[in-house]
């Protein structure tokens, strides 16, 4: 073992025993491995956060819509369409639905105003056979003719609704809106399921018939729909191939993408992601700053040993070498900490769920977490490197200690 390695490890002691780490020591250590736990905690959380908005999202309608540019306007050569957008390259599966705004009545006074969406279930591109609560996933009639109904959970909270409660939708035709002089369709219904997102403002407003029944309501012809949900091949050319659509059917279809119709929310996303760079930039300089600190006060402390050192022949660069090898323990030990602690309380989150969301806010009722093998590598690298550029500093301090005044003065 050098000489250098061997003081390194002396000095990480405390004077009064050779197992016991000194405080000031334990304190640097603790802040690294602090330091290097927030950074992936917090790249996790913000990774975490953009996956499940982003399936979410998606999730609930598809990565392209093409529709009328009038929204009230049907679409009557469905087929024709469909045709159309299976010739353009890019597309993975598609699928019909209809889109109007109506009531639910749930009995009494319960009614609230909703989005009533028509699909159909054989190719449905949505994510609700995943995300259901209870019930099942299904449209049929019941003996009594009623359809089946998939309704969020938070919306079956508010109406009191369960499985196999008997409900009543009301549509306006026309323009769909209630300024139109037609009287309301009315349809008798029943909820099959329902479905907890965990994003309220989705599991609060949107319910999901088949097409039949939204035609029936809506006064659409046989084969009339709103538009086509689109699922690409590669989300990242959604804008490649709405371009394409555009310029293949043109007026009076028009591609929506997932982008475009939630803009806030993905926007909300980017400006999270634009602040990490500055919180992290933040936790690794107090981290840094605090390591200059003690081993500033270590060479301060043992200025009267490099004194004597000096004076035996140790070489400048030998000197330096046990600072900057001190420095480097800490930064290792300090590292594998921050990594350790990082992971154990992300599985505790994922596991327990021991920190809730209001989901009327965040669009999700707990925060989220994404372990991921790339952010400890970086964080590590990133800050191994960061602890050996701050042993710089007191390594030449005490590199540049001139024996006779540290004897004499120490």
């Amino acid at each position: 073992m050098s000489y250098e390695w061997f003081l390194a490890r002396r000095y990480l002691q405390s004077r009064r025993g050779r197992t016991a780490v000194s405080v000031i020591t334990a304190i640097s250590t603790a802040g690294v491995a602090l330091g290097v736990a927030s950074l992936i905690i917090a790249l996790s959380i913000v990774q975490g956060f953009s996956r499940e908005i982003r399936s979410k999202i998606i999730g609930f309608g598809s990565h392209i819509q093409v529709a009328h540019y009038n929204p009230d306007e049907p679409i009557v050569e469905a087929r024709a369409l469909e045709s159309a957008l299976l010739r353009i390259d890019g597309i993975e599966r598609m699928s019909p639905f209809i889109a109007r705004q109506g009531l639910i009545h749930a009995g009494g006074n319960a009614v609230e105003g909703v989005q009533i969406k028509g699909i159909a279930p054989e190719t449905d591109v949505s994510f609700l056979r995943r995300e259901l609560h209870d019930g099942r996933f299904a449209f049929e009639a019941d003996t009594s003719g009623r359809p089946g109904v998939v309704i969020g959970r938070t919306l079956a909270d508010e109406l009191g609704l369960s499985v196999g409660s008997d409900v009543t939708l009301f549509a306006y035709r026309g323009g769909g809106s209630p300024s139109t002089l037609s009287p309301p369709a009315i349809e008798p219904a029943r909820i099959a399921g329902i479905y907890a997102s965990g994003m309220a403002e989705f599991d609060g407003s949107q319910i999901y018939v088949d097409l039949p029944t939204a035609r029936t309501l809506f006064g659409f012809g046989p084969s009339a729909v709103s538009g086509f949900e689109l699922m690409l091949t590669d989300l990242n050319r959604a804008d490649q191939v709405a371009s394409a659509i555009d310029s293949t059917l043109g007026y009076p279809y028009r591609p929506i993408t997932i982008f475009e119709q939630y803009h806030n929310l993905f926007s909300w996303v980017e400006l999270q992601q634009s602040l990490i760079p500055i919180v992290l930039v933040l936790i690794v300089l107090v981290a840094t700053f605090n390591l200059i600190g003690m081993l500033l006060m270590v060479v301060l402390e043992k200025t009267r040993e490099v004194g004597i050192l000096k004076a035996m022949g140790a070489s400048r660069g030998g000197i330096a070498r046990v600072f900057l090898a001190e420095g480097m323990v800490i930064g290792l030990v300090g590292t594998a900490l921050g990594n350790g602690l990082a992971l154990a309380l992300c599985e505790l989150q994922l596991r327990y769920r021991l920190l809730p969301l209001p989901a009327d806010i965040y669009y999700m009722d707990r925060v989220p977490i994404l372990i991921a093998p790339m952010n400890f590598i970086v964080v590590s690298l990133v800050t191994l490197g960061l602890c050996a550029l701050a042993t710089l500093v007191p390594s030449l301090v005490a590199g540049r200690i001139q024996p006779v005044r540290a004897i004499r003065f120490a």
